[in-house]
C-alpha cells in the first residue's frame, strides 16, 4: 500500500472521528439516526446544546440545536431536541423546562401523555415551565418583606419608647433593673435550698424511681387481668342496655296503682276488711269470744270432771 493512500486512510478516520464526536456534543446518535422533536420556549433560562431530555429521572434524549424564530408573531426561542428510537412518544405529551439550579443546569422534562397514538419525528411538543428556585425566592421575598417591615417599625418604637423613658424618668428603668435583680436573687435562694434539700436524698429518690417502676411493672403484668374486668363490665353495661326498663317501670307503675287502688277499698269500701278495721262493735265482739273462750278453757283444765265422766270399775265390770 502507497504512503499516500495510508496518510488518505489516516485523515478520513479523523474526519469520521471530528465528526462523530461533534454530533455526540450536539446529542445526536453517532452510529443511528434519533428521532427529532421540536418546542418552542419563552425563555430558554440558559438551555443549551448537549443538555439531557429526561424522563422520569432517566436520560433519554440531549438537545440538538437552538435558534430564535417566530411563532405567532413573537419571538421565540426553537429548542431541537433528540431523541432514542426506544422511547415512543405519545401525543399530549409536554416538555418541561426545569431549571436552572443551583448549579446553573437545566434541562427538559417529558411529561408523557396519555393518548394511544405516537407522535412522529418532527413533530412538535407544547412547552411547560418548572418554577425555578430564583422564583420560589421572589416568592418568598414577597411574603418576607412585610414581616420585616413590622420587625423594624417595631424595633423603632422600642427605641423610642426607651428614649423617651430615660429622658423622662431614670427612676422607671431603675426600678425595672431592681426588680429583676430582686427575681433573680429569690431564684438563686429557691435553687439554693432545693440544692440543700435534695443533698443526701439520692437513695431514696432512686427507691421512689424504683416503686414507681414495679408499680408501672405490675400494671403492665395485670393487664389481661384488667382486660378482663373491663371486657365483664362491657359485658354488664350491654346487658342493662338490652334490659326494658321501660316496660318494667310500666309493670311497677300497675302494681302501685293497684295497691293504692285496694289500700282505698279497705280504707272506703263497705267489705268485711273496712268493717274490721274501722267497727269498734266487731273489735269488742271479738274480745269477749276470745275471753270467754279463754275463761272455757281455764275451767275445763281446773274441772275437768265436770265436762268428762269416767269409771275404771264400771269399764272391769261391763266387760265380765
Amino acid at each position: 500500500m502507497h504512503r499516500e493512500i495510508k496518510v488518505g486512510l489516516f485523515f478520513l478516520v479523523v474526519i469520521a472521528m471530528v465528526f462523530g464526536g461533534i454530533q455526540f456534543l450536539k446529542g445526536r446518535g453517532v452510529l443511528h439516526i434519533d428521532q427529532e422533536f421540536i418546542v418552542y420556549y419563552d425563555n430558554v433560562r440558559g438551555l443549551a446544546p448537549s443538555d439531557d431530555v429526561i424522563i422520569n429521572g432517566l436520560v433519554v434524549g440531549k438537545v440538538s440545536s437552538l435558534e430564535l424564530d417566530k411563532n405567532n408573531g413573537e419571538s421565540v426561542v426553537k429548542v431541537v431536541f433528540t431523541l432514542d428510537n426506544s422511547i415512543d412518544l405519545p401525543k399530549g405529551s409536554k416538555a418541561k423546562l426545569v431549571g436552572p439550579d443551583f448549579l446553573g443546569e437545566t434541562n427538559i422534562d417529558l411529561i408523557m401523555g396519555e393518548e394511544s397514538s405516537i407522535l412522529p419525528s418532527g413533530s412538535t411538543i407544547e412547552a411547560q415551565y418548572d418554577s425555578t428556585i430564583f422564583d420560589e425566592l421572589a416568592t418568598m421575598s414577597e411574603s418576607v418583606d412585610p414581616i420585616l417591615q413590622n420587625a423594624d417599625s417595631l424595633l423603632r418604637n422600642i427605641n423610642k419608647l426607651f428614649a423617651s423613658t430615660v429622658t423622662a424618668s431614670d427612676i422607671t428603668l431603675n426600678g425595672l433593673v431592681n426588680d429583676i435583680d430582686q427575681l433573680v436573687k429569690t431564684y438563686d435562694v429557691l435553687g439554693h435550698k432545693t440544692s440543700i434539700m435534695l443533698d443526701g436524698k439520692g437513695e431514696q429518690i432512686g427507691q421512689v424511681l424504683a416503686n414507681l417502676n414495679g408499680i408501672t411493672l405490675n400494671l403492665k403484668n395485670q393487664t389481661d387481668v384488667l382486660s378482663g374486668i373491663l371486657q365483664n363490665v362491657d359485658t354488664l353495661t350491654t346487658n342493662l342496655a338490652r334490659v326494658d326498663f321501660d316496660n318494667t317501670v310500666n309493670r311497677l307503675d300497675d302494681a302501685i296503682l293497684s295497691v293504692n287502688s285496694l289500700v282505698d277499698t279497705i280504707q272506703y269500701g263497705e267489705g268485711s276488711l273496712q268493717r274490721l278495721i274501722k267497727d269498734d262493735v266487731l273489735h269488742e265482739e271479738l274480745l269477749t269470744t276470745v275471753l270467754s273462750l279463754d275463761s272455757l278453757l281455764t275451767d275445763l283444765k281446773n274441772n275437768p270432771s265436770r265436762y268428762v265422766s269416767f269409771s275404771l270399775i264400771e269399764r272391769k265390770e261391763r266387760r265380765k
